[in-house]
């Protein structure tokens, strides 16, 4: 039996979700983030959201591929907010 493939990965998304979330804890994910957005605040206030981009980059680079990019995006999106609107 052939399954489509968008259907493979909806019955397995919840296990990957868990496997991905199981290899670096979110606390340790919002710390990283947390840490490199305060680093480079001024440069934060200067792009705004635009920083987001440049950050990804190096969240991504420190964590090496064990968080999906959607998981850090969405943190990083939070802590630029935070230090936007203060």
């Amino acid at each position: 039996m052939i399954i489509p493939l968008k259907e493979f990965l909806g019955l397995h998304k919840a296990k990957w979700e868990a496997l991905i979330e199981g290899s670096t804890d979110k606390e340790d994910i919002v710390k990283i983030v947390k840490r490199i957005v305060s680093e480079r605040k001024e440069f934060v206030k200067e792009r705004g959201t635009n920083a987001l981009g440049p950050l990804m980059g190096s969240v991504m680079k420190e964590l090496r591929g064990k968080v999906d990019g959607k998981v850090i995006s969405k943190i990083l999106n939070e802590e630029i907010q935070k230090i936007i609107s203060s």
